[in-house]
């Protein structure tokens, strides 16, 4: 059950994400939008390896499927991914990379080191965190700002980030959770997730 019945707004055991491997077949970067010309997360070389994320896995299957591509403002697609080297995640264009296959003993344990490879480990059970405190005052008290370039959007307090929110872009809390971490609704996306509280102004 999502927290406060805010669709994204999860607690840590009901994410349980995979990531597979692949790799980059051309000069690229891990972008913090899907845009060619978004803030770069990191560059990358021809072959590098990544992670590709699955869908959210509440049910702890083995082998959950892949989150599908998303659109770009360029009109390519583009999928969510962590660099395996340097961990870390953000957009990249689907043509510039493809499937691959982990080295022997070094699967795809995602970002942080606390996800799975599908196929290759078991389904990783997030820890019990609780939703925190729901915010209860007028709406347009709720609003808040993203005063940083950019602060991940995750799926439970400090697990697993899908997507990036950027300077300026505006949120209405929805919780307080642990770790300073703030449920939010992302009106103008219609979307909804945790961020770093210390993120918003």
């Amino acid at each position: 059950m999502p927290c406060f019945g805010v669709d994204g707004v999860y607690s840590g055991h009901e994410v349980n994400i995979g990531y597979r491997p692949w790799r980059t077949v051309r000069p690229t970067a891990i972008r913090v939008a899907r845009e060619p010309a978004a803030a770069i997360v990191v560059a990358l070389r021809a072959g590098q390896g990544l992670g590709r994320q699955t869908v959210r896995n509440p049910d702890h299957l083995a082998e959950p499927p892949d989150r599908p591509p998303t659109a770009g403002a360029d009109a390519r697609d583009w999928i969510w991914v962590y660099g395996r080297a340097h961990g870390g995640s953000g957009w990249i264009a689907l043509e510039d990379c493809e499937p691959a296959v982990s080295p022997p003993g070094r699967p795809c344990r995602g970002p942080a080191g606390f996800d799975f490879e599908p196929g290759v480990m078991p389904s990783m059970r997030g820890p019990h965190t609780t939703c925190g405190s729901g915010v209860i005052v007028p709406r347009r008290w709720r609003r808040r700002a993203v005063a940083v370039d950019a602060v991940y959007l995750r799926c439970s307090p400090d697990g697993t980030a899908w997507d990036c929110l950027r300077r300026a872009e505006e949120v209405e809390l929805v919780c307080h959770g642990p770790r300073g971490f703030d449920g939010v609704i992302v009106p103008a996306r219609g979307v909804a997730g945790w961020v770093d509280g210390a993120a918003l102004a």
